[in-house]
């Protein structure tokens, strides 16, 4: 009331006489005070709307997982919310769900007691489930796991298993098998982690001359049709691996070494090679660092292309690189990516 009232006295002061200099410095100073005892009740609304609009896409999301987990009568569902996007992992399918809020990324884990766990969020807030109980936080965090990481683990039991029951056939696609998490970061609920050899060993990505999957996309669903659907088995991405070897992605031409991190090849002693994991039991591997080699195995398929028009097709090879070939006449191998709820590792 009293700047209320101090700015009417000036105003009519300026209908009399027209602005003083002292006049115009009481204006400006007390634009000042209303505007920063303004500020925050105006942050404090927009935030609050913020939390409302956020809560309610939750929900919305909520609401679509538990339709769409019943519709399909699965054991186990999990989903990924990418851009405001909602997808069912283990059928790549969006399930087109409205939403006002497009920055919003998540996985949600459906285990077989129909209890949800995983986290949506953006970066200002945070809807962490746990046994389908709720926590709105600003941050969600979990144990972060470095890249590489062995994890033992079977794909058609769906459960953790021992190092000492690994299935060690060239082309293992069943019982316990070795794999290494990937790109993982505190905010992630989940862990991606892609598979230490190839479950098919040799394949052309599509012989019809196309950078659409083919070939390459039939025989990962037959090597994988006995795991758990939920798990959304896939082929890295270049991307991926030039996130995980911290290469610039836009600077990706023709190939990159990965221990180098450049279009240098460097050979290595058996086992030393920092990104060993990446490239295992292919052929040739041992001079460029890996742990063990297996001939015919030339490297695999990454899902994603360099030229449309040849078309060139990423894929990682024995001598540790990143490097394109001709989708319809080279062949290499499956190697699935699997995404896992990290309570699944606990």
């Amino acid at each position: 009331k009293f700047i209320i009232r101090v700015i009417i006295i000036i105003g009519d002061s300026m209908k009399k006489k027209g602005f003083t200099l002292i006049e115009l410095l009481a204006v400006i100073i007390i634009l000042g005070i209303v505007i920063t005892l303004a500020t925050p009740s105006v942050m404090n609304i927009m935030k609050k709307s913020e939390e409302k609009a956020f809560k309610a896409n939750v929900q919305g999301y909520i609401k679509a997982i538990d339709t769409d987990h019943f519709d399909k009568n699965d054991f186990i569902s999990s989903f990924i919310i990418e851009d405001g996007k909602l997808i069912n992992n283990g059928y790549e399918e969006d399930l087109n769900i409205k939403t006002t809020i497009y920055d919003v990324k998540g996985f949600i884990f459906v285990d077989d007691r129909n209890k949800k766990y995983g986290s949506i969020y953006n970066d200002k807030m945070c809807a962490e489930y746990y046994n389908n109980k709720v926590t709105y936080k600003e941050k969600c965090t979990y144990e972060t796991y470095e890249n590489g990481k062995e994890i033992y683990f079977n794909p058609e039991k769906n459960e953790l298993c021992s190092i000492s029951d690994v299935n060690t056939e060239l082309d293992a696609k069943s019982g316990c098998l070795k794999w290494h998490i990937f790109n993982d970061k505190e905010e992630n609920s989940y862990v991606d982690m892609i598979l230490d050899h190839d479950t098919t060993i040799s394949i052309p990505f599509n012989s019809e001359v196309s950078i659409k999957m083919n070939e390459v996309k039939t025989q990962l669903e037959e090597d994988t049709d006995n795991w758990y659907t939920y798990l959304g088995a896939r082929l890295i991405t270049a991307k991926e691996i030039t996130e995980i070897t911290k290469y610039d992605y836009q600077l990706l031409n023709g190939h990159y070494y990965l221990g180098t991190n450049s279009k240098e090849i460097v050979t290595y002693s058996p086992g030393t090679n920092p990104y060993k994991w990446l490239f295992n039991n292919t052929g040739g591997c041992l001079s460029y660092g890996c742990d063990v080699e297996r001939e015919g195995e030339n490297g695999y398929w990454t899902s994603e292309y360099i030229d449309d028009i040849a078309p060139l097709i990423w894929h990682i090879r024995g001598d540790g690189s990143l490097n394109s070939n001709n989708a319809s006449t080279a062949l290499k191998g499956v190697r699935p990516v699997i995404r896992l709820n990290k309570t699944q590792l606990y």
